[in-house]
């Protein structure tokens, strides 16, 4: 199954985005920012927090 179906939300950061935001990159705060608004996202369709850790 491709990432998004096992619920690996870090694997479109490290696909789009790898460099700048994952390993503490330059861009590490705005990958926070993003699974932030995910997890609420996912709280208000009330679906609890990831399985798999959405940070990369």
């Amino acid at each position: 199954a491709a990432p998004a179906q096992r619920g690996d939300f870090a694997a479109t950061t490290r696909i789009i985005n790898g460099a700048l935001e994952c390993n503490n990159g330059p861009g590490y705060n705005n990958q926070l920012t993003r699974v932030a608004t995910y997890k609420r996202v996912r709280q208000c369709c009330g679906l609890g927090q990831p399985s798999i850790n959405p940070v990369c």
